[in-house]
């Protein structure tokens, strides 16, 4: 975050915002917001009151990101892109790129995906949820990012089987400004 110069960071499907928690409490200076759909999300405010977070109860497909992204932003997903399909996806990636935020996805798959993997190839129900596996560096690439790493690449995607076997995928890509 630092090295970026990042002001701000948005967590997406935050639950309860333990990563948010995390990164502001190592980043001061820099703000967080922890966005959620549950209905008790904005609670969390008090609850882990800090300076530099603030919990959101929000739906990022459906609303406008600018009036939550001040300066240079960070959009952080942590197993939350994984519910949306295909259609979601796209429309939450076409508010990001125009909303020129940059992007890390940690984000399970049940497959390795390449560029000529399908959206939506694979999907498995995990405690009544649909899971997808999208081929997000393909996604990204279309909505005008660039990909500077996605750890699929090198086959160094973590294989974790606590509760389903799943690959988890890390991708940072920066939006490419055109001049």
């Amino acid at each position: 975050l630092k090295l970026n110069d990042y002001n701000m960071a948005i967590e997406f499907g935050a639950h309860n915002g333990r990563l948010a928690r995390s990164l502001a409490n190592i980043h001061q200076n820099i703000e967080f917001r922890a966005c959620d759909i549950a209905p008790d999300t904005e609670k969390l405010s008090e609850t882990f009151a800090m300076d530099n977070l603030l919990f959101s109860r929000c739906n990022l497909i459906n609303e406008d990101i600018t009036t939550i992204a001040e300066g240079k932003t960070l959009f952080i997903s942590k197993s939350s892109l994984c519910c949306l399909v295909a259609d979601d996806l796209n429309r939450l990636f076409n508010k990001l790129s125009a909303s020129n935020l940059d992007v890390v996805l940690m984000e399970p798959c049940s497959h390795i995906l390449n560029e000529s993997s399908r959206l939506m190839s694979v999907s498995k129900k995990h405690n009544g949820h649909v899971l997808f596996s999208h081929p997000y560096e393909k996604v990204l690439k279309q909505h005008g990012y660039l990909v500077v790493y996605n750890s699929q690449e090198n086959n160094l995607s973590m294989l974790y089987q606590r509760y389903y076997p799943y690959y988890l995928t890390f991708i940072y890509a920066r939006k490419v400004h055109l001049t």
